[in-house]
Parts: structure tokens; C-alpha cells; sequence
């Protein structure tokens, strides 16, 4: 039942949620996101001129955003 009192805010700010570790950007504060795009597992087809992959994004972006 305490439990349905508190919001996901209200949580974070009273300490019960933590988000570590929380990566800082240093000299790089005014880019908010990173995007990382990763081609991977290449592996042959039906058509010899083309192969099959894996393709993977990653977002990194700032928790304050």
C-alpha cells in the first residue's frame, strides 16, 4: 500500500529509485544524444551479391532530458 502513495517522481526525489551510474559529458555538455549504429553477424544470401547482418541501434542520451 506505500508503495501506491508515491509517483515515479516522487520516488526518484525522495531517494527510493537511483539511476547510476549517471555518465557526465564534460566538455561535450551541449550534445544531448548520442545515436551508435552497429552492423554485425554478416552472413551469405540466396543472391551472391548481397549478405544478410544484424543492424543495432544504441541510444545514449542525458537522464535529464
Amino acid at each position: 500500500m506505500m508503495i501506491d502513495k508515491y509517483d515515479l517522481a516522487t520516488m526518484r526525489q525522495k531517494g527510493y529509485l537511483k539511476v547510476t551510474p549517471k555518465i557526465t559529458f564534460g566538455e561535450h555538455e551541449e550534445v544531448r544524444s548520442y545515436i551508435l549504429l552497429e552492423f554485425d553477424d554478416f552472413t551469405p544470401s540466396d543472391n551472391p551479391e548481397f549478405r544478410n547482418c544484424v543492424i543495432s541501434f544504441t541510444i545514449i542520451c542525458h537522464l535529464d532530458e
